[in-house]
């Protein structure tokens, strides 16, 4: 599909930036971040432009070339990362050198958008890092509209992030998923999917959390098997 006709998820500011900003990146460079699933699963209006650039950052050059395209607010610049706003639009640019990749790009127009398998194991660590109520909707999305299940999204984040897969790492990661303490009302998630999306989506993982250990505990059992048991 064409750019044009994700008006109905990307605001007329982020179609005008995305092809901008990424005319100046490394060749190979993905949008990956809510906006990437959003043009994966049309499930939800997103605005920030996060990219994946697959080699170390020149970061003087980079803000440079920002700052010629329109107007560039920088907020971080490292070898790592490129953080600011262009144009009103949040612009997050971060180096991954690994070649690695999940599931194969898709394409609007020229423009890449990072597997929707990649979409996923990124948005898992959010979770781990952060409690943003976006990232639990965008998860549970996953799921119910992206058909990969919250038992294939962890077995996603495990290899894209190389760890070992093991009972007590599941468990760890599911305490995250489950615990909302410290997770807040999202005006902007309100707004697209109702008052009541908080407790739709803690009721989702809540719900699921058996479901998912007794899945892992399963499949840990099943590897640790003698051959022909």
């Amino acid at each position: 599909m064409a750019l044009a006709d994700y008006a109905d998820v990307l605001p007329a500011g982020t179609i005008d930036a995305w092809p901008k900003i990424a005319g100046i990146l490394p060749a190979g460079s993905i949008l990956m971040g809510g906006t990437g699933l959003a043009v994966w699963l049309r499930h939800r209006l997103s605005e920030d432009l996060d990219f994946f650039v697959p080699v170390r950052l020149e970061a003087s050059r980079l803000t440079a070339a920002l700052s010629d395209l329109g107007a560039f607010h920088c907020e971080t610049a490292s070898d790592r990362m490129v953080r600011g706003t262009f144009e009103d639009v949040k612009v997050d640019i971060v180096s991954d050198a690994s070649e690695f990749r999940l599931g194969p790009v898709m394409r609007v127009d020229s423009l890449l958008v990072g597997s929707l398998q990649d979409i996923a194991a990124a948005k898992y660590r959010a979770i781990e890092n952060r409690k943003q109520l976006r990232d639990f909707v965008d998860v549970m999305y996953i799921e119910t509209h992206g058909g990969i299940t919250v038992e294939q999204g962890i077995l996603l984040y495990l290899r894209r992030h190389a760890i070992d897969l093991d009972l007590e790492a599941v468990r760890g990661f599911l305490r995250h998923l489950t615990d909302y303490r410290y997770l807040h009302d999202d005006p902007a998630m309100c707004a697209a999917f109702g008052p009541e999306i908080r407790d739709t989506v803690t009721s989702f993982f809540r719900g699921r959390h058996a479901d998912i250990v007794a899945a892992f505990t399963q499949l840990l059992a099943d590897d640790t098997a003698p051959p022909g048991t």
